[in-house]
Parts: C-alpha cells; sequence; structure tokens
C-alpha cells in the first residue's frame, strides 16, 4: 500500500492556488479541484474587483452565474491524508531510499533541463526553500514558492503562476486585438486620405482648366464683339465721311463761282477811284451780285464722345461683374476664416461631450462610471495592463478625436489641473510625456490663487490670475485655431494659440495634484451658466 501512494505525484493532488496539497478539498462543476478556503477567497475578490455578478475557475477560467455549492471531496481527502502519512514516514527514515525516490526523487527538478516556458529550471527553483516557484504573488509582483507563500508572503495576493500567466496573456491578447484593431482602423483613414488627396488634385486641375478656359472663352469672345464693333465704328465713319465730302464740294464750287463774279465786276479798281466824275461814269447801274447761301443741313453724325463715355461706362461694369464673379468663386475655394466671435452663444454653437478613455488613464486617477470625471488617488487603480495608458504622468485623452470645430468645458476642484489637447501618438512614459513637455501636445495650467500658465515644447507663458473653476476650450482644426477660457458669468478669453494642426487632435488632461477633480462637461445652447 506504502509504494502505491508513493508513486502518486502530489503535484496532482495539489491546489492551483496556494500550489499546496489540498486542505478541505472541494471539486468545482468544472472537474478542477482547490482548496475549500483558496477558491473562497478568489472568489471574494474576484466579486470585489471585477464588480461582476458570476465567478469563474482560475485553471478553465470556465464562467459560474452563481457560486457552487460547495462540498468536501472525501475520497481526496483520504487519498490526502495517506499521502501525508507518507510524506513523514519518509521524513523519520522508515522508507527505503528507493521508495523515497520513487515520490519525491521523480518530481525533484533536475539542473540544466528545460521546461516548457524557455526558462532553465534551477532560474524557477526557490533559492532559499529549494522548491518550484509555482505560485504568483500580486502584491510583491514575483513568483514565489509555496514556503515563501506561508512565511514571508503570509497574507498576500497570491494566485497560481499558471492563471496569472493565463490572465495576463488574455490580456496582452486583447490589447494586441485592440492595437490591431486601430491599426487597421487607421489604415483604412490613410487609404480615404490618400484617395481624398487624389481626388482634390484631380478636382483642382479640373477647375484650373475649367478657369483657363472660361478666361479664354469670354476673352475671345470679347475681342470678336469688340473687333465687330470696330468694323461698324469704321462703317459709319466712312459714311458720315462721304456725306460730308459731297456737302464740302458743293460748297467748294459756290466759292469758286463767287469769286469769279466778284473778279469780272472789277469792282476793286472802281472802289479805288479817286475822281467823281471817273467813278459815277463807271458806276452806270446797279452791279448784281451773288446771294447769300443757306446754313449747311448736316446729315446725323455719329458722336463718338458719347459713345466713347458710354463706352467706358460699360467697362466699368464688366470690372465690376468679373470682380464680384471671382470673388465669389474664391471665397469657395480660399479656407474660411474662422474667428468666431468670444460671446458664450456663439461658442455653444460647437458644444461637444466628451469621453475619456479608460485605456489611457493612469494608474493614479480614478475614473468615474460614467467616464467624464477622474480624481486624483494615493492608491494605485488595478486597470489592465493596456499600452496606450500614461504610465508617468497622470493624465488621460479622450476616446475619439475631436471634431473639426468643437467646444467644451472643463470643471475642476482642488490645488489645480491641466487641460489641453494632443496627438494621439504622444509619448507614454518618461519625463517628456507630461502635457505641454513635447511638440505634440498643448496645455493651460490652472493652479488655484496663481496666474493661468500656457505650455508647450517646454516652454511656459504666464498669463492672467486664475479666477475661476472652470476652463473652456474651442479647437478649429482647419484654422489652426486653439483658444482657453476662463468661464464665469461671462467668457473671458485667456490665451489663443494659432498653429498648423498636423494630426488628428485629442482633448487630455493632467491631474498631478492629490485629491483633485476634474469633469468634461458640455455647454448647453442658450445657457450661459
Amino acid at each position: 500500500m506504502a509504494q502505491q501512494e508513493a508513486r502518486i505525484d502530489p503535484d496532482k493532488l495539489s491546489c492551483s492556488i496556494c500550489s499546496e496539497l489540498l486542505k478541505d478539498p472541494v471539486t468545482l462543476p468544472c472537474g478542477h479541484n482547490y482548496c475549500l478556503r483558496c477558491i473562497s477567497k478568489h472568489w471574494d475578490h474576484e466579486e470585489m474587483t471585477a464588480r461582476q455578478n458570476f465567478v469563474s475557475c482560475p485553471m478553465c477560467r470556465k464562467n459560474f452565474n452563481r457560486r457552487p455549492e460547495l462540498g468536501k471531496n472525501t475520497m481526496l481527502a483520504d487519498l490526502i491524508e495517506e499521502l501525508k502519512k507518507t510524506r513523514d514516514a519518509v521524513r523519520m527514515g522508515t522508507i527505503t531510499k528507493r521508495r523515497v525516490s520513487l515520490f519525491d526523487e521523480e518530481n525533484k527538478p533536475k539542473k540544466n533541463k528545460r521546461i516548457d516556458t524557455g526558462v532553465s529550471r534551477q532560474n524557477n527553483i526557490c533559492s532559499q526553500h529549494n522548491e518550484e516557484k509555482k505560485i504568483f504573488c500580486r502584491t510583491e509582483q514575483q513568483c514565489i514558492c509555496y514556503l515563501c507563500h506561508l512565511d514571508q508572503h503570509k497574507g498576500h495576493d497570491t494566485v497560481s503562476a499558471e492563471a496569472e500567466m493565463s490572465q495576463r496573456r488574455k490580456e496582452l491578447e486583447a490589447g494586441r486585438q485592440t492595437t490591431v484593431e486601430i491599426i487597421q482602423g487607421i489604415e483604412k483613414d490613410i487609404v480615404l486620405l490618400q484617395q481624398k488627396v487624389q481626388d482634390t488634385n484631380r478636382s483642382a486641375d479640373e477647375m484650373v482648366k475649367e478657369n483657363e478656359k472660361m478666361t479664354t472663352e469670354v476673352v475671345t469672345h470679347i475681342k470678336n464683339m469688340s473687333s465687330n464693333l470696330t468694323h461698324k465704328i469704321r462703317a459709319r465713319q466712312m459714311s458720315d465721311s462721304n456725306q460730308l465730302y459731297a456737302l464740302l464740294r458743293i460748297k467748294e464750287k459756290e466759292r469758286e463761282a463767287q469769286k469769279q463774279r466778284l473778279e469780272s465786276t472789277n469792282l476793286d479798281k472802281l472802289l479805288n477811284t479817286v475822281s467823281y466824275t471817273q467813278f459815277l461814269e463807271k458806276h452806270q447801274g446797279p452791279f448784281k451780285f451773288g446771294e447769300l447761301s443757306g446754313r449747311i443741313n448736316l446729315p446725323p453724325l455719329l458722336d463718338f464722345q458719347s459713345l466713347k463715355n458710354t463706352l467706358s461706362r460699360q467697362k466699368g461694369k464688366i470690372k465690376t461683374a468679373c470682380t464680384e464673379m471671382f470673388t465669389y468663386l474664391e471665397q469657395m475655394v480660399v479656407p474660411v476664416n474662422t474667428q468666431c466671435s468670444k460671446t458664450t452663444e456663439n461658442l455653444c454653437d460647437y458644444s461637444v461631450q466628451l469621453v475619456l478613455d479608460p485605456t489611457t488613464v493612469s494608474k493614479h486617477l480614478k475614473l468615474s462610471e460614467n467616464k467624464r470625471k477622474v480624481t486624483s488617488v494615493m492608491e494605485a487603480q488595478p486597470y489592465a495592463p493596456y499600452l496606450n495608458r500614461f504610465q508617468s504622468k497622470d493624465q488621460v485623452l479622450t476616446t475619439d478625436p475631436l471634431p473639426a470645430r468643437c467646444y467644451w468645458e472643463v470643471e475642476w476642484s482642488g490645488l489645480g489641473v491641466s487641460v489641453g489637447v494632443a496627438y494621439n501618438d504622444i509619448r507614454r512614459t518618461g519625463p517628456d510625456s507630461g502635457f505641454g513637455n513635447n511638440d505634440k501636445s498643448w496645455v493651460l495650467d490652472c493652479t488655484i490663487n496663481e496666474s493661468y500658465v500656457y505650455r508647450h515644447k517646454s516652454g511656459r507663458r504666464t498669463l492672467s490670475p486664475c479666477q475661476s473653476c472652470r476652463v473652456g476650450v474651442y479647437v478649429d482644426h482647419k484654422a489652426g485655431l486653439l483658444r482657453f477660457y476662463q468661464v464665469s458669468e461671462t467668457n473671458k478669453l485667456i490665451h489663443e494659440v494659432n498653429i498648423k494642426f498636423t494630426q488628428p487632435l485629442y482633448a487630455g488632461i493632467g491631474v498631478n495634484y492629490y485629491g483633485a477633480t476634474a469633469e468634461m462637461c458640455v455647454k448647453e445652447k442658450g445657457n450661459r451658466n
């Protein structure tokens, strides 16, 4: 009987949680065995941290809608008691070394032998107790043996190393899958943006060609009309000139006839005669003089000055029409200046409700259930180890990128907070991962009883005194405009930034003082308070 008991592998009768021989062994519906105390403690911890209405098996992770009723497995209990007796006999030297080897030596780790994980078995053995490290201490974040668990790690939060590895693999796989989905989404956006760039270039080229074509057609039409007008002006010029030349020839003939008549009468000699007798002898009767001709009856001539004035007026109208047309077209092409009014009513038109991203919030910020408020706490929160999470600074980004034009407000309390915007590829660890300490973020530091401070690329600019615990932020991505407001009864502009944003923006909050809070708020339309 002793030989048969000695051949049984004790690991098969060990609890996967405490890695010791089962105490008060119980069997779950899935078939795995645990100590009654260990599984009860595991379920208590699971319900408290996960806040879920079901429990699970640490080995196979099978979920149970409610705690199974656990009864002692008497067969396992009896078998374990026999094993304990055998171990005691081995220790007392009452069993031969051959039987001992069947019991212990077959399962004792051997030097230079590799296990499935690829880690040296010697490195997996506790140097203090020469036992295999099958337990993971979550409190100290290290693998330990069952004797360490009973000694210096007593009372710590522990699970089996296999269960911890399984859980972390699932978390890493979930994080990996999330990252893959993010990359896929980004790739879709890249394809869309590339297509948009091609469409924009093609449309712009077509518009330039259409503009040149229209200009050529209009200029050609104007030249043709101008040539036609020139032809008609010349035709009218010839017609009027012919009529005037005809009248001119008539008048020239009349002038010659009068000159000849005047010469034939020798009237000049008579007028120069001094003697009365000679004058009266030569002037025997009345002379026949030419009759005065009537005024010239001019034909209706073209008033070129009036035509010139009309052409000048029409030229002005044409210029005005062209200017209006091209100005209208330019307004459709040139980016609109979004220098909006600083009044609360206009800002409310762009109000958005933002949600904070649980995968980015640092472990010393407690996130509210509605994911809109964070509180700085001393105790690290049990968040999953996402790669996207901030490690060095207590800050958080929003889940989704900001719209092209938007406005939101942050209500804060405590010693102070930081409010701003950042690119999603901002570093998650290191001193330059803080908002305002790099070229990927723009932030306003709000500290009670001090002045506002604007920071970017580690540069600082001290602004007006901080007199309100509510800050408004307005962003126009396309216009490269960022504004910070002090919100009270009316909005007061604190600082304005003009910059060309090259990536989608995310709203960010930093809470570096213990006990301080910050909450994303939305300004309702028509609400000034």
